[in-house]
């Protein structure tokens, strides 16, 4: 198969804005976090919970497991009380599918912008998407991959090192 795909649906996904130059923010950030965080584009970063992604210069993406989404909302919230920022639970709106194989980049030129693309490792990406395109994101891989062949398979087949451990079966 040239394309292999599996979903890590129920992640826990915050959304997190701030002033990256405000010496509070990020003291506090790190404070619960462990880790600074990424200052650049592009950049992630592994917590001791889960993983923070780059989104622009004033916003990021905690990602984590479900399980401990709401410990990691309200640890946030409460260190950031004073701080002008900004939390939000946006799980129920995000999901995630892993591409693997050897065309899987190949693939990634027919998605467009409507997916957040992650790297971290050199088997395959991630993609991170609002659960509202699911359906367009998947019809489109399913359409693009069949040139290459697309198989569905277990998430513990193909796993990435960041990402896979925050998957919680339902």
């Amino acid at each position: 198969m040239g394309v292999i795909a599996f979903e890590l649906p129920h992640l826990g996904c915050l959304w997190l804005r701030g002033h990256a130059d405000d010496a509070g923010f990020t003291q506090r950030t790190r404070g619960v976090l462990g880790v600074p965080l990424p200052l650049q584009p592009r950049g992630l970063c592994g917590f001791g919970g889960g993983v923070v992604l780059w989104m622009s210069p004033d916003e990021w993406l905690l990602v984590c497991r479900r399980s401990q989404r709401d410990q990691l909302l309200r640890a946030m919230r409460d260190a950031l009380l004073d701080v002008f920022a900004q939390v939000i639970d946006t799980s129920a709106a995000m999901t995630a599918v892993r591409l693997v194989g050897p065309h899987c980049l190949t693939l990634l030129q027919h998605l467009g912008p409507t997916v957040i693309v992650l790297r971290s490792d050199g088997d395959g990406v991630l993609l991170v998407f609002r659960r509202s395109v699911a359906d367009h994101v998947w019809r489109l891989i399913e359409r693009t991959a069949q040139p290459y062949g697309l198989c569905i398979a277990a998430p513990a087949q193909y796993a990435d090192p960041l990402f896979t451990p925050l998957f919680e079966a339902a």
